[in-house]
């Protein structure tokens, strides 16, 4: 499925919002590549992990030591969103390809539709991260790491979205 990485017949130009169609991981679940704006609406939504955080860590995230209000700090989330370059997009869609061969046999509790959001890594120190069914991916960490170091990142990824979705699994794991 990396052949379906050009949009039609060729390569996507530079900075251009169009993406492939959504590409299969397991049995019932497809990723799609977040453009900016789908993103930022994501990223700029309030949610469980977003009620969860302290005043401290929104001021720790902003790098600040005033006080940042949710949606100051849900606004910087969001701004962080950059578009998906095709080389990015065909590192990730590779380390996939070794995701879902894992993943073959299994029958997880994984959502529909995971959403990947490509970002500058600011917003959470660098780190990827997982956000309803939304996966966050820094820039520097798709750039930077190897494809098997990828491929890892996503399973480890992968694995709190079914953790989420299943608190049995979650406590017997």
């Amino acid at each position: 499925w990396l052949a379906c990485m050009s949009v039609g017949g060729g390569p996507r130009a530079a900075g251009a919002e169009s993406f492939p169609d959504p590409l299969p991981l397991a049995a019932g679940t497809q990723v799609r590549f977040a453009p900016v704006a789908e993103g930022r609406a994501a990223l700029g939504r309030e949610d469980r992990f977003v009620r969860a955080l302290s005043p401290w860590d929104r001021q720790a995230r902003l790098r600040t030591d005033r006080e940042v209000s949710t949606k100051e700090f849900l606004d910087f989330v969001a701004g962080e969103v950059v578009p998906w370059e095709a080389e990015a997009q065909h590192k990730v869609a590779a380390a996939l390809t070794g995701v879902r061969e894992r993943l073959r046999g299994w029958s997880l509790p994984l959502p529909e539709t995971i959403l990947f959001v490509l970002t500058t890594g600011k917003e959470e120190g660098g780190a990827a991260y997982c956000r309803e069914r939304t996966i966050v991916l820094p820039q520097p960490v798709v750039a930077k790491r190897p494809g098997p170091a990828l491929e890892q990142l996503l399973l480890h990824e992968l694995f709190h979205l079914v953790s989420a979705a299943d608190a049995d699994l979650r406590d017997r794991l």
